[in-house]
């Protein structure tokens, strides 16, 4: 960081001076998101084939608190009846709530085929 009295000379000379901008704390973002439970993950039939159709087994995935690694992309929990996705990022509700919904089956579907 560079004082205000060099930050002002710079200025003035035309040198575009980039500041870093404060870091918001991710551990507020990763508290809307649910801790996972790898044992009930093995345990479904719903995850298996999810891993069969991303030709995975358990045994290359990375589990995290709150995150699973696919390597092909992050696949998070979170409250609600939305799935979302990114290039490298898959939010859809808990699992037990995707088994006991077609309609969120089906949207899951939609979006993991999107990343193969």
């Amino acid at each position: 960081m560079i004082s205000s009295q060099a930050f002002s000379k710079l200025t003035a000379m035309g040198v575009p001076l980039y500041q870093v901008k404060e870091i918001a704390d991710t551990t507020e973002q990763d508290s809307c998101f649910i801790a996972i439970d790898k044992n009930a993950m093995e345990d479904s039939t719903l995850f298996h084939d999810l891993l069969a159709t991303l030709n995975l087994n358990s045994a290359e995935l990375k589990f995290s608190e709150i995150a699973i690694d696919l390597g092909l992309f992050n696949w998070q929990f979170k409250e609600g009846s939305e799935i979302t996705s990114t290039k490298t990022l898959l939010i859809t509700p808990p699992l037990n709530e995707l088994i006991s919904s077609p309609e969120l089956k089906q949207q899951l579907w939609q979006q993991i085929l999107t990343h193969i």
